[in-house]
C-alpha cells in the first residue's frame, strides 16, 4: 500500500494510479478532506472524489480514506482565535457535524472501500487543535456507530498510535486488542 493526497493533482490521477497498479499497490490511504467537500453545511462537492474512487476501482486499488479536516462553518469561532499560523486542522465543535458528513460519505463510497480511518494523527496538536484524548474517543465512538449502522462489515480505523496519550485512551476505552497504528476498532 501507499499514502497519497490525490485530490491535489487531479490531472495526474489516471497515470499515477496506473503506475501504482504496475508497482503492485493494492491499497492506497488517501487524504479525504471534509473541509473541501462540505464547504457549506449539507452542500457537497464530490466531483474530485468520484473521480478518485472510480480511478481506484479501474486500477483494482482499494481506497482507504482518512476522513478529517473540519470546514470553517463547523469550527468554534473562539477556538480559531487561539490558533497560530501552523495549525492545519481543528477539532469539530459538534461531533454530529462530523458524523453527518461521514454518513453521507460512507453511503456514497462504501462499495469502493471497506476501510474508514477516523481523523489523521489526532495526537498532533496541529491536526487536532482544541481537542483532547476524550474528544477523540467521543468522535471515534460516534463514528463507529455511524459506520456500523450503515454496514456492519465496514472497518473503522483509529488514526493514532497506541503509545501517545490519545492512543492510550483509545486502547483503554475502545479496543479489545490493540498493538499498533491502524488496527480496526472493535468496541466492547
Amino acid at each position: 500500500g501507499t499514502m497519497e493526497s490525490l485530490d491535489r493533482w487531479m490531472d495526474n490521477i489516471p497515470q499515477d494510479l496506473a503506475i501504482m497498479k504496475k508497482a503492485g499497490v493494492r491499497i492506497i490511504r488517501i487524504v479525504f478532506r471534509w473541509r473541501i467537500i462540505e464547504l457549506e453545511k449539507g452542500k457537497y462537492k464530490w466531483d474530485v472524489w468520484d473521480k478518485i474512487f472510480e480511478e481506484c476501482k479501474k486500477n483494482n486499488i482499494i481506497p482507504y480514506p482518512i476522513v478529517f479536516g473540519t470546514p470553517d462553518w463547523a469550527i468554534n469561532p473562539e477556538l480559531k482565535k487561539t490558533a497560530h499560523d501552523k495549525v492545519l486542522y481543528f477539532v469539530p465543535e459538534k461531533v454530529e457535524d462530523y458524523t453527518d458528513f461521514l454518513s453521507v460519505a460512507v453511503k456514497r463510497y462504501k462499495s469502493y472501500t471497506p476501510y474508514w480511518e477516523i481523523w489523521n494523527e489526532p495526537y498532533q496538536k496541529l491536526y487536532w487543535w482544541g481537542g483532547t484524548a476524550e474528544d477523540y474517543v467521543k468522535l471515534l465512538k460516534a463514528s463507529y456507530k455511524t459506520i456500523k449502522e450503515i454496514d456492519p462489515n465496514l472497518q473503522v480505523i483509529a488514526g493514532c498510535p497506541g503509545e501517545e496519550e490519545i492512543g492510550k485512551k483509545v486502547v483503554k476505552e475502545a479496543y479489545d486488542d490493540f498493538s499498533s497504528y491502524g488496527l480496526p476498532v472493535e468496541f466492547k
